[in-house]
């Protein structure tokens, strides 16, 4: 499953909730209603400078692997139990073992779109309001080509 996600609060209402953060002199911030693998979107990369960036949501493994979304677990834990307490074993991974030390993220969303393969699709948002919110993420950077 592909994790989809809206991002549409506007500029003034993202700082006023990440205290003054600022989009970066490169940065173009389009709210979207509908953010999808290889759309671009704002992250929070470093709290304390405080600048937002947008980078492009997915991340390429190796060639011809792309991947949205990456569990604690690593590939242990398949039958979701909400009481696992094995390892965390996505340390062990090494194509995330130095990126999840050094490379860490936030990524601003206003809600969740879960199930939107199938018919019904479900919006997943805090209650009262508080918007947007952040779910944890890494990053890496490469030039475009």
């Amino acid at each position: 499953m592909d994790l989809r996600f809206v991002l549409a609060s506007d500029n003034s209402r993202i700082q006023k909730r990440f205290n003054m953060a600022y989009l970066s002199d490169e940065c173009e911030y389009i709210p979207s209603y509908n953010i999808a693998p290889g759309d671009y979107t704002i992250v929070l990369t470093d709290y304390q400078k405080k600048i937002m960036h947008s980078y492009r949501f997915w991340m390429l493994i190796k060639p011809g692997k792309v991947i949205t979304t990456i569990r604690a677990e690593g590939n242990r834990n398949l039958d979701d139990d909400p009481y696992y307490t094995g390892s965390k074993a996505i340390f062990l991974q090494p194509e995330f073992k130095t990126l999840i030390r050094t490379n860490r993220c936030l990524v601003l969303v206003d809600a969740i779109i879960i199930g939107h393969d199938e018919n019904r699709p479900y919006l997943v948002y805090m209650r009262g309001k508080n918007r947007p919110f952040t779910l944890a993420g890494i990053y890496r950077t490469r030039k475009e080509t």
